[in-house]
Order: structure tokens, then sequence, then C-alpha cells
């Protein structure tokens, strides 16, 4: 799906989004829901600048190296909060409402995200692992009583 889209998808959807705006990793602009291009770009490096902080307080805390990434992040006001949701190639922040309701924002946030991957690199279920046959232990014969 193309980014114009996805955006729109996720204002359909999202009551409680104001802003959206996809960037890529150096916080290139790559769409936004709004009209105005510095506020978009202002959103953009500001969620980089988010992410990077809480990635540096994060390896602090845990050590470095250990190869995890920051996937999400959530910054509240009380004029409302900003969500920042982190892909492979792309990355999307929002600015929202007070108090919203902040797993499905961030779900909202995924989603379209998920929707932009092209069709190969999307996720697909692993397949069952076949289950392994046990062989029944035999059975003891039981013995007929002599006649």
């Amino acid at each position: 799906m193309d980014i114009e889209s996805a955006l729109a998808d996720l204002s359909e959807i999202s009551s409680q989004i104001e802003t959206a705006v996809v960037f890529d990793a150096a916080g290139t602009v790559l769409g936004s829901t709004g009209s105005d291009e510095t506020r978009s770009q202002r959103l953009a490096r500001t969620a980089l600048e988010l992410v990077a902080a809480a990635g540096q307080l994060e390896a602090g805390r845990i050590g470095q190296g250990d190869g995890r990434r920051l996937t999400q992040i959530e910054g509240s006001l009380r004029e409302g909060s900003v969500f920042v949701v982190t892909g492979d190639e792309h990355r999307i922040a929002a600015t929202t409402t007070p108090e919203p309701t902040s797993g499905l924002v961030f779900y909202d946030l995924r989603t379209c995200l998920r929707s932009l991957a092209p069709p190969e690199s999307k996720e697909k279920p692993a397949p069952a692992k076949p289950r392994r046959s046990r062989k029944k232990a035999p059975q003891p014969k039981e013995l007929e009583p002599d006649a």
C-alpha cells in the first residue's frame, strides 16, 4: 500500500490521532496527514530525538550491545500525547487528543506501518511443526486361566 493510502486509512479508523507522519531513519518526511510541511518535519525530528534519547536510557539500564531495539514510545502531556512506532524501513509518529487509549493507538500505528511493507517482506505465519508420533508401548498380554 502507498503511504498516502495508509495514512488515509489510519485517519479514518483512529479518531484519537490528530496528526500522523511517516518518515525514514534519517527523519525525511515521506507522508503526513497534516498540510503544514514545517509541522510535519518538526514532528518527525522530535520523534527521532525521543527514540534516540529513550534508546540511550534503555541501553544504559540493560547494557550495551544486547541486540534489542526500541520499537515504540509514548510521551504524554496534558494537551495530548506523542506516539512513535519504529519499523525496519519506516517510522511513524502521531499526536493525539488528551488521555488516548494507548494500546489502541499503538495497534493502529503498527498496522499502518505493516501495510507499508512490501508484500514479500510481510510476516507470514510460521508453518505448524509436525508432531512426532509416539510408539505405543506394547501392552502386556493377559494370561488366560487354564481350563
